[in-house]
């Protein structure tokens, strides 16, 4: 047997993050996550109205990170999935499955011990309000909602590292908690909502359109100001894809958390838009 010494090969880095999702404190994911697709309006001084899509480009991003091993820089790093998720009584969470291109050390001490934290409230279960249609509706628990961003990476021949990313096929879904009222949203799953016969299975599905938003009490520093911290998701074609029913017993509310497979919306150009209502102008998001 003879032994040889090991030649290294490609190198990547994953990694994810978990945050609890703020107004200002997550802006730079949200641009990642949208590929910096961000179109803003300031209609009052100190005010900015960011409407973001999915774009053609891939933001990449580095991180410099700190625990018992010491520190480290990551470099090249990208989004690849996004995990939103709230449920009552609960912040508005959001998990990252990252990748980098490759990870280095840093020199001891770079990194700073005293992070700065927002001073702003997170968005949460009780400052939320969801629309189906347009319609306002109250009997949602709460939501998980995942943007598979597949993008596609490629390395140069002879090189060790990752030397571009692409995006790929965007991907959206979305699952909702209720307790429903009536019938309408499972005859939108059978493909009709608005017949009060008998329904079965129809040969095409019933777009819904799901609007999610989330407010703050607080607002500006500038008390000149009186608008408060907005973020809203909104998907303009969605199909219901599962709707599981489940009846607990005879004396609970029957509950469900059907699928919703977004789709894209020629419209609107988009199939998931998010809408954000801070006082950080879109360069700041970029850079």
């Amino acid at each position: 047997v003879f032994l040889r010494s090991p030649v290294p090969g490609e190198h990547r880095a994953p990694s994810t993050f978990d945050f609890v999702v703020g107004p200002e404190n997550f802006t730079k994911f949200l641009s990642m996550i949208f590929n910096a697709n961000i179109s803003t309006a300031n209609p009052t001084t100190g005010v900015y109205q960011h409407t973001m899509k999915p774009g053609t480009n891939i933001r990449t991003f580095e991180a410099q990170t700190y625990d018992t091993q010491g520190e480290r820089w990551a470099h090249g790093g990208y989004v690849r999935t996004a995990n939103f998720g709230l449920d009552r009584n609960s912040f508005l969470t959001c998990g990252l499955d990252s990748q980098f291109q490759y990870v280095g050390a840093l020199t001891d001490g770079t990194v700073p011990t005293s992070p700065t934290l927002s001073v702003l409230d997170p968005f949460t279960s009780v400052k939320g309000t969801m629309e189906r249609d347009d319609g306002a509706v109250t009997d949602m628990d709460g939501f998980s909602l995942r943007v598979e961003k597949t993008p596609l990476d490629f390395a140069t021949f002879g090189q060790q590292y990752a030397s571009d990313v692409v995006p790929g096929k965007n991907e959206v879904n979305w699952e909702l908690a209720m307790a429903p009222a009536n019938m309408t949203e499972f005859r939108r799953f059978l493909g009709a909502s608005t017949d009060t016969d008998q329904d079965e299975i129809r040969p095409r599905f019933e777009a819904v359109k799901i609007d999610w938003q989330f407010q703050t009490a607080q607002y500006a520093d500038d008390p000149g100001t009186t608008y408060p911290y907005t973020l809203r998701f909104t998907c303009h074609t969605g199909m219901y894809e599962t709707y599981p029913i489940d009846y607990g017993s005879d004396n609970e509310l029957i509950r469900t958390r059907p699928t919703v497979l977004v789709r894209y919306n020629s419209g609107q150009t988009t199939d998931l838009e998010a809408y954000l209502v801070n006082s950080i102008t879109a360069a700041a998001m970029i850079s």
